[in-house]
Parts: C-alpha cells; structure tokens; sequence
C-alpha cells in the first residue's frame, strides 16, 4: 500500500508513506490542504483516510461508510461535502467538518466511473459508461440529455 510522489519538474517517482488500508475503485478529493480517499470495495478499504501531502501521513477518520461492497465509485467534494456515487445507485454524502458519518440517498442511476468528476455550480460533470453525464447536487439525481 505504499504510495509514491511525481514532483513537478523531477524526471522519477519517490516514497510518499504508505495507506493503512487498500483502496481499489476510488477517486482521491482535494479539500483544504488535505486529500480524502474513500472507497467501498471491501471493509478494509471502507475505512476513510485523509493524507497530509505536507508531512506524507495517512490518517484513519471516525467517520463510517455503508457496508456494502460496491464496486465502482467517484468521489468529490462541493460546499465542505465528501460526494461518493456509487454503481448501485446511490449517493453517500458526509459533511467533512461536522458530521461523523454518511447520509445514503438513493439516486435515479448508476455511476460506472473512478474518473474526477467536474464540480460546476450545482452541478457535476462525471465520466459514466463512456459518456459525460450530469448530476444534480439540488435534486440528487442524474440530468437527462434533451
């Protein structure tokens, strides 16, 4: 579970720390001066990290993940939220300041990516099944294309 570092500029990766937990499928958020990594995969990788780029530590959060495995997820964040859509059609949110665990909503489709979604505005771009498709953080549901 050792991670490494590309430095702007350098010409080979170096040692960044290791995680504490295996993480497949997932898409690591930028928030403030940390990184966020959930993933759902198994309960080993359910356990949320946050890794201080700064002093390349990882550290386990309290906060609590859903049990079941998914398979495929992408993460952002938006408004001081952690967003995770998952391929079971639902939507974890988790308030990163002041909530201790995730809120499931059931969503109108699946999200078969790990790419970085685009957060604009209200709404968020993400890589899905080959397509881009549109997700409402008003509504909580995919936008149908016209």
């Amino acid at each position: 579970m050792e991670c490494e570092k590309w430095e702007m500029g350098g010409d080979s990766w170096t040692t960044a720390g290791s995680m504490n937990h295996p993480k497949v499928y997932f898409t690591p958020c930028n928030y403030h001066s940390s990184i966020y990594l959930v993933s759902s995969w198994d309960a080993s990788s359910r356990i949320v990290e946050k890794f201080d780029p700064d002093a390349e530590t990882f550290t386990d959060l309290s906060v609590s993940l859903f049990t079941e495995t998914i398979s495929y997820t992408a993460s952002f964040v938006a408004y001081g939220e952690l967003f995770l859509l998952t391929d079971k059609k639902q939507l974890a949110c988790w308030k990163i300041a002041t909530e201790n665990t995730f809120r499931v909503v059931t969503t109108n489709g699946a999200c078969d990516s790990t790419r970085q979604p685009r957060v604009l505005g209200s709404q968020v771009l993400l890589a899905n099944k080959g397509n881009v498709a549109k997700f409402s953080l008003e509504t909580y549901s995919f936008i149908e294309s016209s």
